[in-house]
């Protein structure tokens, strides 16, 4: 059985102890905890604590007040909440992991700023992951920028969020965005409000001032070219064809502001007719008296 308890100012021989004080000499300032192993002969055995009141498991040079190299802190089995954590030499490498799922190496780390995971991916590359497979995650940053963070939510294979790092386009329903927000579904709204840089009043305007100053250019077409077009193409001047919307969908705000100006047209049809109706009529009245 080796010794219980040593002292020695230098570590220029092999002792077994169960601890171990250590003086001066090649930089071994430290007292030791172990079983049967000697500091000097396996690092990755016993604990350290330095003459600068850092403590060191399985590292006899701690860089912090608490240091752990190697191993883990927790277990795989049961229903505890196991901690991994990690360390390297390397000042750079991740620092503290939750559950993570796959053997990792120094030199397999590929985002060196990651800080939390939650259940990950071997190829982290967030500040902060929770069950991500790269470049995704809650928190992700492609290439150590900061700026780009992707967000995904789903349930096993399906995706039910997601906010895309780079462009941030938001997709419910879709992992494939590919506007600020796209829905792959229904969406129940109590109101949508819509910006419109040129509403349709520019009909009204141009009728009755004989100008615009929303659109210039604007000409109210008669009921013959309206009946020429329809006749020729099955759909409204200005309208997109049935088709175009099965193609590329509809736009809600310019549609909206389209069917305003027909439907303002219209009116302006309406109340030419009137007038010719009052003519009309006016003529038969005469006639009859």
């Amino acid at each position: 059985m080796g010794e219980r308890f040593v002292y020695k100012q230098t570590l220029n021989s092999p002792i077994s102890a169960g601890i171990g004080a250590f003086g001066i000499g090649n930089d071994y300032h430290f007292l030791y905890f172990g079983i049967n192993s000697s500091p000097w002969d396996d690092l990755s055995k016993g604990m350290f604590l330095r003459e600068n009141g850092r403590l060191g498991i399985a590292t006899h040079n701690p860089i912090a007040k608490f240091d752990v190299s190697g191993g883990k802190l927790g277990q795989e089995k049961g229903s505890e909440l196991p901690i991994a954590a990690f360390t390297s030499s390397n000042a750079n490498q991740n620092k503290l992991i939750i559950k993570q799922m796959r053997w990792a190496n120094d030199n397999q780390w590929i985002s060196a700023s990651t800080r939390l995971q939650l259940v990950t991916d071997i190829t982290p590359q967030g500040y902060i992951e929770f069950n991500s497979i790269p470049p995704s995650g809650v928190g992700t940053a492609e290439n150590h920028r900061y700026d780009k963070v992707g967000i995904t939510m789903g349930h096993g294979n399906q995706e039910y969020f997601r906010m895309n790092y780079g462009n941030g386009f938001i997709g419910l329903g879709t992992n494939d965005p590919d506007e600020r927000l796209t829905v792959k579904g229904k969406i129940h709204a109590e109101e949508v409000k819509i910006d419109l840089q040129v509403p349709a009043d520019y009909v009204f305007q141009k009728y009755y001032t004989g100008r615009s100053s929303l659109k210039k250019e604007y000409k109210l077409p008669s009921l013959e070219e309206v009946e020429k077009y329809t006749r020729e193409n099955h759909h409204l001047p200005e309208i997109p064809s049935a088709k175009e919307i099965q193609e590329n969908g509809l736009q809600l705000g310019e549609m909206t502001n389209l069917l305003l100006q027909k439907i303002e047209e219209m009116t302006i049809y309406i109340i030419e007719q009137q007038k010719q109706i009052e003519q009309l009529k006016q003529i038969i009245d005469s006639q009859n008296k």
